[in-house]
């Protein structure tokens, strides 16, 4: 293998490395800065410039049925659906559930979640539209605190290193076989895919919250409305 060619190759995989550790310090300033709003499961879509409260992820529901039955629905099933960890509390338009131990020990899909804030209200067409917040308190803090750190603390020193074991000792060789070495560049992704595994799983368990509640909500439409 010539230089030029373990140089091109090099540039290859490290610049694919940069970006995916890029990717994962993004994925990370997210958690630790705002909320991951879900688009499917918004009626109205959200304006980018509207500022997001961090660890609350919000959505929206339309359901056949008045608002009063469909309130009772809910009040019904949403306790059975969430587990016994959340207390149920009526407002004035909605209803709060808080989880009564650490998030840790819910249900699945609600171990991210330590309250659930939702409001009834009329829609067009004898249909109601119900607005939730999911509250992932500071757990979702301290995941993308971890996740910072893994991308500050493993994945940038591992790119930096390996980096720079090849291109100061393995390119400028003077032996060809010693340039085939430049292929171990991909060692790097064992530094960089642990950050993933935290935001990936916060993420899976809000959208199995989401599905989840969604589910409860139209359940309990169809039994009003039918």
């Amino acid at each position: 293998m010539t230089a030029e060619l373990a140089q091109a190759i090099f540039f290859m995989i490290w610049g694919a490395a940069l970006v995916f550790w890029v990717w994962g310090l993004k994925q990370s300033l997210r958690l630790l800065r705002r909320a991951s709003v879900t688009s499917e499961f918004l009626i109205t879509p959200r304006d980018e410039d509207e500022p997001t409260e961090p660890g609350v992820v919000r959505g929206e529901a339309e359901v056949e049925g008045p608002s009063a039955a469909l309130l009772e629905e809910l009040v019904r099933r949403l306790p059975r659906a969430l587990g016994s960890t959340f207390a149920l509390h009526t407002t004035a338009d909605g209803l709060e559930l808080r989880n009564a131990l650490r998030p840790v020990f819910s249900r699945v899909g609600w171990e991210n979640v330590t309250e659930v804030r939702l409001t009834v209200a009329r829609a067009d067409l004898g249909r109601t539209r119900v607005s939730y917040e999911l509250d992932l308190g500071p757990l979702s803090r301290w995941l993308g605190r971890i996740a910072l750190l893994l991308v500050v603390g493993v994945g940038l020193p591992v790119l930096l290193l390996v980096g720079g074991l090849i291109w100061w000792l393995a390119i400028p060789s003077t032996v060809p076989a010693v340039r085939w070495q430049v292929f171990q560049t991909f060692q790097i992704v064992h530094g960089l895919w642990p950050p993933f595994m935290v935001t990936s799983r916060l993420g899976a368990n809000v959208a199995r919250a989401q599905a989840s509640l969604h589910a409860v909500i139209e359940t309990a439409g169809d039994a009003v409305s039918g």
